[in-house]
């Protein structure tokens, strides 16, 4: 029996997009799983939404409009001089109206992953707020109300944040939320090393020279561990390595993982 070839449909959100047409891909999606414990898992009273596989569909979402977001990133994220991202494009995912995923934390499938990208794309849509904790903080994201600007023209959203932020999308209540997920990777290519003097970065340092004696105080005082020893400090976040790999001293290989705060110490 002759395979049908899959037809070819084309969403043009460079201007205001067609309910129809929304709803075309959205019934071209598949249901969408999530990670736990290195399994994918279906189950929608978790997460209720479509995913499409990265082989079907493109996106000509352009390169610099990309570059512009992952230098964004770049400043906020990595928080150090000499840092390389790379962006792994995983798919897009629709939130019809009752779609949602409770709060979780990404599945770190290798122990290169920094984060993750979620670009918000102007369909229209309301609900669907995105939630954001990490360390008894927490922050809410509406893209719903930032999908156009006020002349009516269509603008996307987008929202990075480390691996181990817990998030969850809350019920849409009218319309589809669209998005495209990208996973953030620490890269080792020179290619993709760019400069980053962020604000977080220049704050510290500013601290370290004009304060010395708020950061190394300790190591001057003589009667400070005079016989040597060993200085802990507790992590402000999660990573994907193993107890044994850090029994092992492996602190080099660590070292470029590191996030935020983490890093910039």
């Amino acid at each position: 029996m002759e395979q049908k070839p899959h037809s070819l449909r084309k969403l043009d959100l460079s201007k205001p997009v067609s309910d129809k047409a929304i709803a075309e891909f959205k019934a071209a999606c598949d249901p969408a799983t999530f990670g736990r414990n290195d399994q994918d898992v279906l189950n929608e009273s978790y997460r209720e939404a479509g995913k499409m596989d990265v082989g079907r569909f493109s996106s000509n979402l352009q390169h610099p409009e990309l570059s512009a977001i992952l230098w964004q990133v770049l400043d906020i994220l990595a928080d150090g001089e000499n840092a390389a991202l790379e962006m792994e494009l995983c798919k897009p995912n629709t939130y019809g109206v009752g779609g949602f995923f409770k709060a979780h934390q990404d599945t770190p499938r290798s122990e290169d992953l920094l984060g993750s990208l979620v670009i918000v794309l102007p369909t229209p849509h309301t609900g669907g707020e995105l939630l954001l904790r990490h360390n008894e903080e927490s922050w809410k994201v509406d893209f719903g109300s930032l999908t156009s600007d006020a002349a009516g023209n269509p603008k996307i959203g987008f929202v990075a944040f480390y691996s181990d932020v817990e998030h969850e999308v809350l019920p849409v209540t009218s319309g589809c939320r669209i998005t495209l997920t990208y996973n953030l990777k620490w890269s080792s290519s020179p290619s993709a090393r760019l400069p980053v003097d962020s604000i977080h970065h220049r704050a510290l340092r500013h601290q370290a020279t004009d304060h010395p004696q708020l950061t190394l105080g300790f190591a001057r005082n003589p009667e400070y561990l005079p016989f040597g020893g060993v200085l802990g400090y507790h992590l402000n976040h999660q990573y994907p390595f193993s107890n044994t790999a850090a029994l092992q001293g492996h602190i080099q290989d660590f070292i470029p993982r590191l996030k935020g705060s983490d890093r910039v110490l």
